[in-house]
């Protein structure tokens, strides 16, 4: 990033939504993701505030690599065993050389837990010494398809886990929960999962702890009364559902940059990259960010809106290309005091 371009982060936000999260959780507890860097708000900061701050004592990443990152920069995390950390995309149970690090060593006393989500890595986590004192948390396939046990694997891992002892956490994932219009579907995916979880009960398996929703799924208050659940983005400010207003988090970001060049172009005249036509008479912000600092092509029709310091009201554009190409449309004079506004504040 230039450095007239940042993200300023405000944890006290992120406390406001913890809050409001654990109203609507009821008895559920937390697992709040702090994967992907903390979703771009810094996952070191975060945690340790999530820590501190709110009395967060579990924590959902993507990699054992994540895991290790916040472990080695927050030791009032790694040091209390009462703190553990949910490794959700793990690659590494099948890596020997790699699963002593799910052991409790030195100073650390944090515990890290890893999610199943393969038939084979059940397998590797169960005949491994390593993880003899590890929780067994797996993760079913309802309909995402994506990582999870499917049912039709169930009758072959209950012999191991009957052997184990059971299942400390049966997780799985919804796929569509943020959207209103589908909810019968994502009832249908919960429903799948109260089946498996049945079939596990009659076949002799004990489940301790169950968790199904994701930030969609507690915005429409679906899988609350399991044990945990798992906010993620909502945690950071937005919705997950956008054709209802479910959530009114605070946002814990925001994006500030300065002008590169700003011009006019006529209605029916291309932009960037594909030559985007404007749909309007528009003036062109560009912002000197693009797809090399992370910002992708599917930004593209996102909103944009600021307010320089003596417009009357905010001034509402689209991105156009990965450069961050912006468009609005008011009358030309009025656009050009603002972007010269703009571009000198």
């Amino acid at each position: 990033m230039r450095h007239s371009t940042y993200v300023e982060v405000c944890l006290r936000n992120i406390a406001y939504n913890v809050e409001c999260i654990r109203r609507i959780a009821g008895k559920a507890e937390l697992i709040p993701m702090v994967k992907g860097n903390a979703y771009g708000h810094g996952m070191g900061k975060v945690s340790e505030y999530l820590h501190n701050a709110c009395g967060v004592h579990t924590f959902g990443v993507a990699s054992l690599g994540e895991a290790l990152e916040l472990i080695e920069s927050q030791p009032s995390i790694a040091e209390k065993a009462q703190n553990e950390i949910f490794v959700f995309s793990d690659t590494e149970v099948l890596n020997e050389g790699c699963q002593s690090y799910y052991q409790p060593c030195g100073r650390w006393a944090v515990r890290l837990t890893p999610i199943l989500g393969t038939l084979p890595q059940l397998k590797a986590f169960c005949a491994s010494n390593a993880f003899n004192n590890s929780k067994l948390c797996l993760k079913l396939e309802t309909g995402m398809n994506r990582l999870g046990l499917r049912f039709d694997e169930l009758e072959e891992a209950v012999p191991i886990l009957k052997q184990r002892g059971g299942v400390d956490l049966l997780l799985q994932h919804f796929g569509i929960a943020g959207s209103v219009e589908r909810l019968a579907e994502t009832l249908h995916h919960y429903e799948a999962f109260k089946n498996a979880k049945k079939f596990l009960h009659d076949s002799g398996v004990e489940v301790r702890a169950t968790s199904v929703s994701n930030s969609g799924a507690v915005e429409q208050r679906i899988g609350l009364e399991e044990t945990y659940i798992r906010p993620g983005i909502m945690l950071y400010g937005p919705r997950s559902v956008t054709s209802k207003n479910l959530w009114n988090g605070k946002f814990a970001s925001c994006f500030y940059t300065k002008v590169l060049h700003h011009f006019p172009l006529r209605k029916g005249e291309g932009v960037g990259y594909d030559l985007t036509p404007v749909k309007a008479d528009s003036v062109i912000v560009m912002l000197p960010i693009g797809y090399a600092d992370g910002f992708l092509c599917t930004y593209k029709g996102m909103p944009i809106k600021v307010t320089p310091e003596d417009a009357a009201e905010p001034i509402i554009g689209d991105l156009c290309t990965v450069v961050l190409i912006w468009t609005w449309r008011q009358s030309w004079f009025t656009q050009k005091r603002l972007v010269k506004n703009m571009v000198t504040s």
